[in-house]
């Protein structure tokens, strides 16, 4: 982590969105694993806004932006993909961890943790637990 200018000792994850650009994390989160962190966790707003160079908050360009783009979900499968490798836990928070679309795809991703609001929790652990079997039978 040295090389990155963070000291081993404090880091224990990595939020993808870290940086002036999710594409930095992204791209560096192999290095980042063999380090040792513990978990990666997606913050769906910050990547979304990061990886599309949308601000959501523009009226103009807001509709623009989607965390379902397919830029935002590569980008989502690739650190999965790669954390699974080094068995580093990966898991979504931020509005779209309430979303039982993203849950299904994340899930069928890989991802190991889904974080949401208390409104969405059963609906989202029925997602997960439906997408979970369908992929054991799969097998």
């Amino acid at each position: 982590m040295m090389n990155y200018g963070i000291a081993n000792h404090y880091l224990s994850s990595q939020p993808s969105e870290l940086g002036s650009s999710s594409l930095s994390s992204v791209m560096i989160i192999e290095d980042l694993c063999k380090e040792g962190i513990s978990f990666a966790s997606f913050g769906t707003n910050d990547l979304t806004q990061l990886t599309l160079g949308i601000d959501r908050n523009n009226a103009r360009l807001a509709r623009f932006s989607s965390s379902f783009h397919p830029a935002v979900l590569h980008s989502m499968k690739q650190v999965i993909d790669v954390c699974n490798r080094y068995g580093v836990e990966t898991s979504i928070c931020g509005e779209r961890g309430s979303s039982p679309e993203m849950a299904r795809i994340l899930v069928e991703y890989g991802i190991k943790s889904v974080s949401c609001n208390m409104d969405a929790i059963d609906t989202v652990r029925t997602v997960v637990h439906q997408k979970e079997q369908e992929l054991a039978n799969n097998t």
